[in-house]
């Protein structure tokens, strides 16, 4: 195999395993945010953003610099996705859910 059509899956790989891991720290913070499982999807992912929303004003400046470590699963689950780059808007959210 060619050295660039090996980068391109390299690179091919890497981007599908960000995605994954994206998608199921969503669906984790679906779940840590609706414990209950009662809220609508879009009620969910109206949820999740404005989560994301404080949390990057707030703690994930700190915790990208290496300044503190994440100090709740919430925290851990909202770092990890925001490093996959997220989708912050709730319509985007919804389609992840």
């Amino acid at each position: 195999m060619p050295q660039s059509a090996r980068d391109r899956l390299r690179r091919a790989l890497g981007e599908a395993e960000t995605c994954a891991l994206r998608n199921s720290g969503v669906r984790r913070l679906s779940e840590i945010l609706d414990p209950d499982g009662t809220l609508t999807r879009s009620a969910r992912s109206e949820r999740i953003s404005a989560a994301l929303a404080r949390f990057e004003t707030t703690a994930w400046p700190r915790i990208r610099r290496g300044l503190r470590q994440p100090r709740t699963e919430l925290e851990a689950v909202m770092a990890e996705i925001l490093l996959c780059d997220c989708p912050r808007s709730a319509r985007r959210l919804r389609d992840v859910l």
